[in-house]
């Protein structure tokens, strides 16, 4: 008996335009999520945090599943789904949910298109990839999309493909042996004895004991994994903005040390999601630290810390090597500058000497003091220029 599933498809973006025009939901069970997400999140976690989580509903939307064939994908059929979006408010971040309700099509290979970030939608009989479909409401994607799959059960076969986000053709020639997902296979997660959970870097599988049969029902359970997963896909969407922007400014020749302070007071406006302590329940909080340790957040964090770094050296080395070439142009200004100084002396020296005229103590010091500091610039550049060659 096929498995009945809910898939919700977390996609970290950045607002960069601001959607001018409030859309109205007429989905009943976008509603249903949004006002039972927010809910939960009130009840599960106490913090003015959740003050600051805004969520819209966006669109209704047609995915099309397709074969994972990479020359010609043939499309295995169609699934009505949702979009709604979360805001950070007083922030850029943002999580873009495109959420399916009773999947129809294969699960498997809908999420081979979410790990291959080529999810295709269909709007005006025209197909586009999710992450530029987005970009018509002022958002950008800022890197790979996370999924949970709520299912009523979990079949041997199609289990290691779930867990890595690939498909499932039963007449493969090959299939996943992985020692990676079968150990993911065997570490349950679950906080209850009513479902079993199991954590990849891509994803979570949430199998319900009791799926019932209407999403009013189901979507109360749903909502308290997908909250948790929610504050952690956050975190990895602000350190992913910021990183972005540091990774950028490489490439900028005019970036100086207030980039990097504007990186960081951006950054710090995310510091409320760092601070999870407030679950009501301890095993609520325990899921998040997995979900977080699976999700694999401490690697985007020393990505962050290693571009962070790399950008401040390059910073410090473009400011010696501009220091560097400014004491070069001021010491040859100061020669050229003792140069002509010199000059005259030694002109009317040579000319009091033609006109036989005797050249008076005062006009012999002052051609031997300019012509001392000329040799002894010219010598401190030569000397200089030798220790830079080396």
């Amino acid at each position: 008996m096929k498995s009945k599933v809910d898939l919700y498809i977390m996609l970290p973006c950045t607002q960069n335009n601001i959607f001018p025009n409030e859309i109205v939901s007429n989905n009943n069970d976008a509603d249903l999520f949004l006002n039972e997400l927010s809910e939960v999140a009130e009840y599960e976690f106490k913090s003015k945090l959740c003050e600051r989580l805004e969520r819209n509903f966006l669109k209704n939307i047609e995915l099309v599943c397709k074969t994972d064939d990479r020359d010609c994908p043939v499309i295995l059929g169609k699934q009505n789904a949702f979009v709604t979006v979360t805001n950070f408010k007083n922030t850029n971040i943002s999580i873009i949910y495109i959420i399916a309700i009773d999947v129809s099509v294969s699960l498997t290979h809908l999420l081979d298109q979410v790990s291959r970030r080529e999810l295709t939608l269909t709007e005006n009989n025209k197909e586009y990839f999710l992450r530029e479909w987005i970009k018509n409401f002022g958002y950008e994607s800022t890197g790979k999309a996370f999924y949970a799959s709520c299912l009523s059960g979990l079949s041997k076969e199609e289990a290691p493909y779930i867990i890595a986000g690939e498909a499932y053709n039963n007449d493969a020639e090959y299939h996943i042996i992985s020692e990676t997902v079968s150990k993911i296979l065997n570490e349950n997660h679950a906080q209850y004895s009513s479902y079993d959970s199991y954590i990849s870097e891509c994803g979570i599988a949430y199998v319900m004991k009791d799926f019932n049969e209407n999403y009013s029902e189901r979507v109360q359970i749903e909502c308290i994994m997908i909250f948790i997963m929610e504050l952690v896909v956050l975190k990895i969407t602000a350190i992913s903005a910021v990183n972005n922007d540091i990774v950028s400014s490489f490439s900028n020749k005019n970036v100086s040390i207030d980039e990097i302070r504007n990186i960081n007071e951006k950054f710090s406006l995310s510091l409320p999601l760092w601070d999870l302590r407030h679950f009501r329940y301890f095993l609520a909080q325990e899921f998040a630290n997995r979900v977080e340790n699976a999700f694999n957040v401490s690697q985007f964090i020393n990505e962050y810390d290693k571009n962070r770094i790399f950008l401040e050296q390059l910073i410090n080395t473009r400011k010696m090597v501009i220091s560097e070439n400014e004491a070069k142009a001021l010491r040859i200004f100061a020669t050229v500058i003792s140069a002509l100084q010199a000059i005259p002396l030694l002109f009317s020296i040579i000319l009091y000497v033609l006109e036989g005229k005797e050249i008076g103590i005062t006009q012999i010091i002052a051609f031997f003091t300019s012509s001392v500091i000329v040799l002894t610039l010219v010598f401190i550049i030569f000397k200089r220029r030798k220790k830079i060659n080396k």
